[in-house]
């Protein structure tokens, strides 16, 4: 006696598979694409201006900074803040300088503005 079995594998993707496949690539895709930004624009016209910016870039911000003259210094020190940032500083001089120490929400979307010579501002922020 002769016996003859066929058998098919299964079918490991089909129709179905292909589409939940691309449903969970898009998911991650969303995912990776949530993360905050840090955007910074620094415009400079003159000599020797300087900016020190040292900030947490784990949430939202927007800095910018534009300098007009020589010898400008701005500084923005914030490492532990959790305010989004969106802060505009605007130098128009010679050897002025801007210090400013941490974030809270009075300053979180604040313009400064400095047009003068030989002027210095610091603002500390606890």
């Amino acid at each position: 006696m002769f016996m003859t079995i066929y058998g098919y594998a299964q079918q490991l993707q089909d129709d179905n598979s292909a589409l939940i496949n691309a449903y969970f690539q898009q998911a991650q895709a969303k995912k990776t694409t949530n993360t905050p930004t840090a955007v910074t624009h620094i415009i400079q016209q003159g000599n020797f201006n300087f900016v020190q910016a040292n900030l947490n870039t784990s949430k939202q911000q927007s800095l910018t900074v534009n300098q007009q003259g020589n010898q400008n210094f701005a500084a923005l020190l914030s490492y532990f803040s959790t305010t989004p940032l969106n802060l505009t500083i605007l130098q128009k001089g010679n050897n002025n300088g801007i210090h400013i120490f941490g974030e809270n929400n009075l300053i979180k979307n604040a313009v400064i503005r400095q047009d003068a010579n030989d002027q210095h501002i610091i603002i500390s922020n606890q």
